[in-house]
């Protein structure tokens, strides 16, 4: 076999090791939208408000400054933990 030939397949083994990889990657990322929705949904249901409620909550939400609200639920949690 030819130096060239050679070459030539180990490249083409890598391709299919890279679209096996990417596969794989693929299907990972599937999983990791399918947790990060079961643990919405968890904190969600842990609110324990009625469905309307959470309608007017995620409104207030959504017009608020989220960054805002995001740093001053971390402090009351980084302080509650300090208790």
């Amino acid at each position: 076999m030819m130096k060239s030939e050679k070459i030539t397949k180990s490249i083409e083994k890598l391709k299919e090791k890279v679209l096996e990889l990417e596969i794989q990657i693929e299907d990972l990322e599937k999983q990791k939208t399918q947790a990060e929705n079961e643990e919405i949904i968890q904190a969600v249901r842990s609110i324990k408000v009625q469905p309307k409620e959470l309608k007017y909550i995620l409104k207030a939400i959504q017009n608020s400054n989220m960054k805002a609200i995001i740093e001053k639920m971390r402090q009351e949690v980084i302080s509650d933990e300090k208790q």
